[in-house]
């Protein structure tokens, strides 16, 4: 029988961690420790029945932290019963800190009073066995990440016990992270044998099925606020509430130790702050969840929104725009009525108007759910699937290059923002001659920034008290520290300048990037009108040091913009910190966005293009984007080897290519060659969920980090989970929300600030042609 095949029969005892154990038996077949090493060299059969023997004489995981029965009958007077003859537990290990060496003396009590309790099968003490993990079935398909029972724990309430001097014991649910490697072999005089090598390679083989394939590398003091941490598995706890973090910790880490030592295997552990939920572990209460003065102040700011917008919706009762008599006050109140927004949120979108793109409505929603779907991904790989090594495969599979190099997406929202932001600006400056900067700067910043304070509010003083979960610590209160800390850089849209990793409401960054960029449009534009060739000429030098940049640090620095298979942790980071978060680096699609814009308001759309010429545009532009979206293919397969060369070339040479296939797109729509594709890209669901795009982009990860941090049990993953119908109703629901309490408002508060005229008034049509132009 294969030694896989052996490995899986062997995982049926119910011992903690005892997939481990599995390992240490087949480690020991390629060291030579045992009689069935012993046989297997001597290539002799074994039999199932040897092979499990090895495994339950393997050490019992995590049963160091019980004393032996004697020293449990001196301390507790319990009577000396043996674990493993307990007619209910059935030999079923117990995990407990009573002899924790680092653990707190009141840790140490509580432990040895539940110990003493659970031998005497109290409910409560059972109870907290009981929610603890446990080794599954599965274990070879990714199934290691197994988070107890959550509520059970926290449940948990011994009430005061006489007979420990009226000492109360209440649960606290912790979920430990486990990191597990190959130690190093030692050095040996002569190569091992032929069925020591492939013991060996069992081995190894079993430990990446465990760790569902090393999809993403990461280590424990990598941040999992964020980005998922693989392969560190996660470990449910149910311990006293007398014993804090660090006390779990140092239990975990003594008893892996001894786990671990001389079987081949290196063990570590980690109980982050923020990952043990009930009780304090303090002598007192602890103070009383949920009383934030700032949780007040931001949902008292959400109130008041919501009463002015209640207030506008009741007094406009026919939808209207407002009297142009109206004072600025009652415009700005008028602008949050829902039925007005409404209004221009389902308008037809119209034959024209100023600065209205048709094609680019469709191409924003679709790259906008391609995004969504990318962004998924992170979420995914935080979910403890039962079939783990399932999301690897998939992952693995050619066309997953689509999400792996998700780049192109944020890409081209840059190169959209430019496209418009450059086609109103030069008609503008033909209409007018001049254009207002700083009106421009401001009117953007105006846009934007309410929606992103709302949210940047929600992710620190609101989003923590909204739930509770096993890792509810690490993808929201973790995330709502940092916002805490760091959200004014958000609002100064200056987040991209400090580390990815301490970045509030991380996926934000974008915004940075486009408030930045969007600084060098009216400069540009007014370069180009008054010296063509000059702004053509700083357009191109702008472009090859974008592009200079990104080959020079992808070389230097060990850089992949694409998502390979395997990538470790920390590269990833280094990535987004010295790339993706840097505004001259991501600048080519931007700029190649102004002068197509600038040059299609030159143009127009009479334009003539043969066919031939047509027809080799269309070719040219499928092959660009196939190679900025498909062509690191490879990067997907379980062996595959990055190249800092390669990840050079590509960082290079992607953003521009994508940038020419999107450019052509866009122009060829846009002066009447794109024929059912430009139909395609103006249908009005498309445009509607255009016009929610902003908000969809900003309030998606709220929602996945609310149902992962919730999770209480394994789920089993389908390719189906990319989009699941419920989570994305939630997301439109809270876009469509957002984009009628805080988007649309702001296109007539800005008129309001900004216009000289303030007794003008706007109608659907001009204010979703506002709409566009400050995209």
């Amino acid at each position: 029988m294969l030694v896989a095949e052996r490995v899986t029969r062997a995982l049926r005892p119910s011992r903690l961690l005892a997939c481990f154990s599995i390992l240490f038996a087949v480690r020991a077949e390629c060291e030579g420790g045992s009689d069935v090493a012993a046989s297997a060299s001597a290539g002799a059969a074994i039999d199932d029945d040897a092979l499990l023997r090895a495994v339950l004489a393997a050490p019992r995981p995590l049963a160091a932290g019980l004393a032996s029965d004697e020293e449990d009958s001196r301390e507790d007077g319990a009577p000396g019963a043996a674990w493993g003859e307990d007619p209910l537990l059935g030999g079923a290990p117990v995990f407990s800190l009573a002899h924790a060496a680092n653990a707190s003396a009141r840790c140490r009590r509580q432990s040895r009073v539940f110990l003493s309790e659970l031998r005497r099968h109290r409910l409560w003490a059972l109870q907290m066995w009981d929610a603890g993990a446990k080794l599954p079935s599965g274990v070879l398909r990714g199934n290691a990440n197994q988070l107890g029972d959550f509520d059970e724990c926290v449940g948990v309430d011994s009430g005061a016990l006489r007979a420990w001097g009226g000492e109360r014991v209440r649960g606290r649910y912790c979920l430990a992270e486990v990191d597990v490697s190959l130690a190093a072999p030692a050095a040996a005089a002569a190569p091992a044998p032929a069925p020591r090598r492939e013991a060996a390679e069992a081995v190894r083989a079993a430990l990446d099925m465990v760790l569902a394939y090393r999809f993403i590398r990461s280590e424990l003091r990598d941040p999992g606020h964020f980005v998922p941490k693989f392969t560190s598995i996660n470990w449910a706890l149910c311990v006293p509430a007398a014993c804090s973090e660090g006390d779990a910790q140092a239990g975990v880490g003594e008893q892996l130790r001894r786990l671990g030592a001389g079987s081949g295997l290196q063990l570590t552990a980690a109980v982050e702050r923020g990952l043990c939920y009930g009780p304090a572990p303090g002598p007192g209460p602890g103070p009383a969840p949920g009383r934030s003065p700032a949780a007040a102040a931001a949902i008292g700011l959400y109130v008041a929104l919501a009463l002015v917008t209640a207030t506008a919706t009741l007094r406009d009762r026919d939808g209207k725009p407002t009297p142009a008599s109206a004072g600025a006050a009652e415009r700005a109140v008028m602008a949050f009525s829902l039925r007005r927004n409404w209004a221009a949120l389902v308008a037809t979108l119209g034959a024209g108007g100023d600065g209205d793109i048709p094609c680019i409505h469709g191409v924003r929603a679709l790259f906008s759910l391609s995004l969504y779907v990318a962004h998924k991904v992170i979420t995914l790989a935080l979910m403890p699937y039962v079939n783990r090594v399932e999301l690897t495969q998939a992952a693995n599979e050619p066309l997953s290059s689509m999400l792996r190099a998700s780049i192109v997406y944020t890409d081209s929202f840059l190169m959209l923002s430019g496209v418009l932001i450059a086609y109103n600006l030069s008609r503008e400056m033909s209409r007018k001659g001049s254009v207002k900067w700083m009106k421009r700067y401001v009117a953007r910043y105006v846009r934007l920034t309410p929606a992103l304070v709302a949210l940047v509010l929600f992710y620190g003083y609101v989003f923590e008290h909204l739930g509770q979960g096993p890792q509810w610590g690490r993808v929201v209160q973790q995330n709502a520290d940092i916002c805490k800390r760091n959200m004014w850089r958000n609002v100064l849209y200056i987040q991209n300048f400090f580390p990815f990793e301490d970045m509030c409401a991380t996926h934000t960054h974008q915004l940075a990037l486009d408030m930045q960029l969007s600084l060098l449009a009216p400069p540009l534009v007014t370069l180009l009108s008054k010296s063509p060739i000059g702004g053509a000429a700083v357009l191109l030098a702008i472009n090859v040091l974008s592009a200079a940049l990104r080959y020079v640090s992808t070389r230097d620095n060990d850089l992949s913009l694409v998502i390979y298979h395997g990538m470790p942790m920390a590269q990833l980071y280094k990535t987004a910190n010295m790339a993706y978060e840097i505004a001259l680096y991501r600048a080519t699609p931007y700029v190649m966005g102004i002068a197509l814009g600038y040059y299609m308001s030159k143009i127009g759309k009479n334009v003539y293009i043969p066919k031939a010429a047509l027809a080799g545009g269309w070719a040219a532009a499928g092959a660009l984007a196939y190679y900025a979206l498909l062509s690191r293919w490879a990067e997907a397969r379980l062996d595959f080897e990055y190249s800092a060369a390669e990840a050079a070339v590509y960082a290079g040479w992607s953003p521009v290519a994508w940038a020419l296939a999107l450019g052509w797109l866009i122009f060829a729509c846009f002066t009447g060659y794109g024929g059912y594709l430009n139909t395609f890209l103006s249908i009005k669901p498309l445009v509607i969920f255009s016009r929610i795009s902003y908000a969809v982009y900003l309030t998606q990860f709220a929602v996945f980090f609310y149902n992962v941090g919730v999770t209480r049990t394994s789920e089993q993953f389908t390719i189906l989970k990319g989009i699941d119908p419920v989570e994305f109703i939630v997301v439109i629901a809270l876009s469509v929300v957002m984009t009628l309490i805080f988007d649309f408002p702001m296109q007539e508060i800005k008129n309001i600030l900004l216009t000289s005229d303030t007794r003008s008034k706007k109608s659907v049509e001009q204010r979703k042609n506002d709409f566009n132009k400050t995209l």
